[in-house]
């Protein structure tokens, strides 16, 4: 009887846990494709825009839902504005920071990945510690609201936008990144941001390079993309100087922003390019092969919008394939960083810069040598210091009869180099 008994228990309790392992197994499997097909969503593409006031709110007569843009064609992401009142010091029961969560909640389910900014209503925080504050506030939100995010841009500073220029602590001019308080300004955002183990980027390529070099979860916005033509400044991007090149060195800058840029590459024009200086669809399309964009936002400007409403038509016109092209570039960009970029993993204590890359095998010490500690761009004067770190492939362009110190294997220049000694080598 007592075997009966228990033989009867064995089998139902054996029944029960292979009725549990195939519902696990369905919810593991339903989940699993979920969290895919949001993942697969924020695979770089078209974005559109939409904001949210100080106290939370959808703006501009938005309401807050995402399904509109997934009935638009080609758009998965959409940047999105988070507006701060610079003189309420943020906290956990802040409307803005109540309210988020649903919209961020949102877009996850609609498959709608977000760029996100936060910026001040009327410039900066009044103080660092401010800043510091507001980003404690914020970093959890953002952790909690993961899926839903596909970017961050640094925000927090600048007089308008979150744009980085015009303020005291991220002003126009920042060229050899010597104020202390600027210095940590733009690294304390940048770096609690990186906490969050997402990818981040900054408005302009003098920052990466002053403060960001070669870090793989730093990367580009470009605002005013092609705003004053091929080859201009976009409207500020390009002009601004850096410890690399000199104030107005376009071409240094845009070299940075082609090749040197390790994180993802975005952004959008401006409606400071008008009549002839609105870009072809065509130069959109160079532009974002050789800058290896992975996002672009089709909502500017007025003409960049048109092409795309014919590709949305899909009438059949030049403009209609050329942002088919764009858009497919865009992907192609975005899966091509992806998987060559390794993720940065959340730290509780960043640091300010990342390590510096090794220097390449042709440059190592030798027995009783000049030890190199560093290379020249192809553009940059003699008369500069030189990037500190080894010589990135780029950088090796001039032949090996140019002035010592501008390719590989000719780095000797007192500006690139430490004091003779005996190396000794195995």
């Amino acid at each position: 009887y007592q075997r009966r008994v228990r033989d009867s228990f064995n089998s139902s309790f054996l029944s029960s846990i292979k009725t549990i392992d195939k519902m696990t197994l369905a919810v593991v499997f339903l989940t699993v494709c979920l969290f895919a097909r949001v993942a697969a969503s924020f695979s770089g593409g078209f974005t559109m825009a939409q904001e949210v006031t100080s106290n939370g709110d959808p703006a501009h007569g938005w309401d807050g839902t995402f399904d509109n843009l997934k009935q638009e064609k080609g758009v998965s992401l959409c940047r999105l504005y988070v507006r701060l009142d610079r003189n309420k010091w943020l906290t956990a029961t802040s409307p803005v920071l109540v309210k988020l969560p649903a919209i961020l909640s949102r877009a996850a389910a609609s498959g709608v990945g977000i760029v996100l900014r936060f910026f001040y209503d009327h410039g900066e925080p009044q103080s660092l510690a401010q800043l510091t504050n507001d980003l404690q506030m914020v970093i959890p939100v953002i952790n909690q609201n993961k899926r839903a995010i596909f970017i961050l841009q640094a925000g927090f500073l600048g007089a308008s936008y979150g744009e980085w220029w015009g303020g005291r602590f991220a002003p126009d001019s920042d060229r050899d990144a010597s104020n202390a308080e600027i210095r940590q300004a733009k690294t304390t955002v940048v770096n609690m941001l990186k906490t969050t183990g997402l990818p981040v980027a900054v408005r302009y390529p003098r920052d990466l390079a002053n403060y960001f070099p070669g870090d793989p979860q730093v990367g580009l916005h470009d605002d005013c993309i092609l705003s004053q033509g091929v080859g201009g400044a976009d409207s500020g991007t390009f002009d601004k100087g850096s410890i690399l090149w000199k104030d107005g060195n376009l071409t240094a800058a845009q070299q940075y922003a082609r090749t040197r840029v390790s994180g993802l590459l975005g952004g959008e024009s401006c409606d400071d390019a008008a009549g002839a200086s609105v870009p072809t669809c065509e130069q959109l399309l160079t532009f974002v092969k050789e800058y290896r964009l992975s996002y672009f936002n089709i909502a500017w400007q007025d003409r960049i919008n048109e092409y795309y409403q014919k590709y949305k038509r899909n009438d059949n016109s030049a403009d209609a394939h050329c942002m088919t092209r764009i858009h497919s570039a865009l992907h192609a960009n975005y899966l091509a960083r992806h998987s060559s970029t390794p993720s940065s993993a959340p730290s509780s204590t960043p640091s300010p810069t990342p390590a510096a890359r090794p220097t390449p095998p042709s440059a190592q010490p030798t027995a009783s040598s000049t030890e190199v500690i560093g290379c020249w761009a192809s553009d940059q004067e003699a008369s500069e210091k030189c990037l500190t770190g080894g010589c990135p492939d780029q950088y090796c362009t001039q032949s090996s009869d140019k002035t010592p110190g501008h390719e590989c294997r000719l780095l000797r220049s007192q500006y690139c180099q430490k004091k003779q000694r005996s190396v000794k080598t195995r």
